[in-house]
């Protein structure tokens, strides 16, 4: 098994994040002192490259060559920043930056060699009126080595994220690099992934959904019915919502003839009321909304100038209003059993604009800025609200932007690829994976937090 490599200049908080990682991992420690802790390790002085370099040749002499690599940076002090010496900025940029730069130099070229392989650098947040200036300085500079790394080794294969977590709150920052390394993030590379203070998650009482019911709203095709269906995998009974009673059945057949429990619950997530009598009807079904992935969404393509208003209040009453009043209708009931997870399917377009699509973009912006909202109100009483914003994924909708762009599909398929840093789309099977640990127990180390999988597209 190829080993997966955590390195870091506090052999403490090095371990701590090994210890974290998926079991049945091949962990190896790279670094000062590394050896006194209980996995396979290699002493080194990241702050040097020569030091680096002879640990990395031990490495993959030993062990092979790494799948993945980690860096974790070493506890800070704080101290505000007039009264920062020039030691402290020097040993604050050493400890993060410089020890990540030379782990990235020496472990890039084994990660190229092998095909590919994913790098997760951690630093640390510093928040307002912390004395922690020094900190977030090195931390902005590990950010953008992380992106610039991606855009470089993007087309190998290898994805370079960054994870920001609360200052020296090491296990803040597992569940993100354990997502970051897994197959669910594969369409993930470029980003500063958040991570929510390990003593405030909204995990609940609860610790799961129990005899709940996963609610995926927008299920009939596409990233929807993805979601379903991982999520039935996941020993979920799921809900199945669509416009479309036709395709929701669809969806619920092939979750039936795969072993998962669900059923078709059509409805316009536009109609409050509609909304309220779909999800009586989920409770009746099989019990309470545990799980809710708020997916449905419209887009039909127009010039802002153009646009029907008709056309504009429609995609805003679907894509936004549908988040709103189901979010309302199931919030009580997670709050009162300790434990909930709401995941909304976002858009990079959402961050970004784009042109034609006003209505749409304004509607997804409006996502994100409700999930951290949100994430805010309840998660005191153990509910996690998250999102994930995609960007292009090979669904019917390329079809309408192709037809917009007056562009073959395979056309539009390949602009879509070329502006990627990993060459290619993304499978709506990557972006349920992402949903999929969002609305676990785990999914409350997300709250607040919307995941982009985008593939390193940095414009629209």
């Amino acid at each position: 098994m190829p080993p997966t490599i955590v390195a870091g200049p506090d052999p403490g908080a090095a371990a701590a994040v090994a210890h974290g990682i998926a079991p049945g991992t091949e962990i190896v420690l790279v670094g000062p002192g590394a050896g006194a802790h209980d996995v396979p390790a290699v002493e080194a002085d990241l702050r040097r490259p020569e030091s680096t370099a002879a640990a990395f040749r031990r490495v993959v002499d030993t062990w092979g060559s790494p799948e993945a690599v980690v860096v974790v940076p070493p506890s800070i002090v704080p101290r505000p920043f007039h009264e920062v010496d020039p030691e402290l900025w020097e040993s604050t940029l050493d400890g993060a930056l410089t020890a990540a730069m030379h782990v990235c130099r020496f472990a890039a070229p084994a990660l190229v060699r092998a095909g590919g392989g994913a790098v997760a650098l951690v630093a640390w947040e510093a928040r307002p009126g912390s004395g922690l200036a020094h900190a977030a300085a090195a931390s902005g500079a590990v950010h953008l080595l992380a992106r610039a790394l991606a855009v470089e080794l993007g087309p190998f294969g290898v994805r370079v994220n960054a994870v920001s977590a609360p200052a020296g709150d090491v296990e803040a920052a597992v569940p993100a690099v354990r997502l970051l390394l897994s197959s669910d993030a594969a369409y993930v590379t470029g980003e500063v992934v958040g991570a929510s203070s390990s003593g405030a998650r909204a995990a609940g009482p609860a610790g799961g959904p129990g005899d709940g019911v996963a609610l995926v709203t927008g299920a009939g095709r596409g990233i929807g019915a993805a979601v379903a269906e991982r999520l039935a995998r996941e020993g979920l009974p799921v809900a199945v919502n669509g416009l479309e009673p036709g395709e929701t059945e669809r969806t619920v057949a092939r979750i039936v003839d795969s072993g998962g429990v669900a059923a078709p619950f059509p409805a316009d997530v536009a109609d409050p009321r509609a909304v309220d009598e779909m999800i009586g009807s989920v409770e009746d079904w099989r019990g309470p909304v545990r799980v809710l992935v708020n997916n449905a969404g419209i887009l039909q393509m127009s010039p802002f100038l153009e646009m029907d208003l008709g056309l504009w209040h429609r995609v805003l009453a679907v894509n936004l209003g549908g988040v709103v009043n189901c979010a309302r209708r199931v919030l009580p009931g997670m709050c009162r059993a300790g434990f909930g997870r709401i995941v909304n399917v976002a858009s990079f377009w959402g961050l970004v604009g784009v042109a034609g699509a006003a209505h749409y973009c304004a509607s997804k912006g409006g996502i994100v800025a409700l999930t951290r909202a949100l994430a805010d109100e309840v998660a005191g009483c153990g509910v996690a609200v998250s999102a994930v914003a995609p960007g292009t994924v090979d669904t019917e909708q390329l079809g309408a932007d192709a037809a917009f762009a007056g562009i073959p599909l395979a056309e539009m398929k390949a602009r879509y690829a070329r502006d990627a840093v990993l060459g290619r789309i993304a499978t709506a099977e990557e972006i349920a994976g992402l949903v999929a640990t969002l609305a676990s127990p785990e999914g409350g180390a997300f709250n607040g937090t919307t995941l982009v999988a985008n593939g390193g597209r940095r414009v629209a």
